[in-house]
């Protein structure tokens, strides 16, 4: 199973443990680590050890929505761009993390979303992911 210094994982007898890991930015989700959210979930759909799924996060928070600074590059890389091709960058943009928060809701196991403090914008589409 991958290792990741954005998200901890474990696994404790058959229940995996996954909690985001950007304390200091009350895990807000940035570019790497949404996408290391639809990896890790995709691998432990295959796994056949686990039987369950805790998400949680690390800190006072669970979540504090998308990180700014991803809008920001994703405004910056399509802004000279004519205007229909920005619209379809951003199309793509928005798929591409849609389908890392879908890895969560095809994953087979039941994932529980266990939310200490504060959950916020993309937060709460992540745990809507969750069973």
């Amino acid at each position: 199973m991958s290792q990741s210094s954005l998200i901890e994982f474990e696994k404790d007898s058959k229940v995996a443990w996954v909690r985001l890991n950007r304390p200091e930015k009350a895990n807000a989700i940035n570019g790497d680590l949404w996408s290391q959210i639809g990896v890790i979930f995709k691998e432990i759909d295959k796994d056949d050890q686990v039987r369950s799924v805790i998400l949680t996060g690390n800190g006072r928070n669970f979540c504090a929505g998308i990180d700014f600074a991803l809008l920001q590059e994703t405004i910056t890389s399509i802004s000279d761009l004519p205007d229909g091709q920005k619209q379809e960058r951003l199309r793509e943009f928005i798929v591409s993390l849609q389908e890392d928060f879908a890895a969560i809701e095809t994953c087979r196991k039941p994932v529980v979303a266990a939310i200490p403090g504060q959950c916020i914008g993309a937060g709460v589409d992540l745990i809507t992911s969750c069973d």
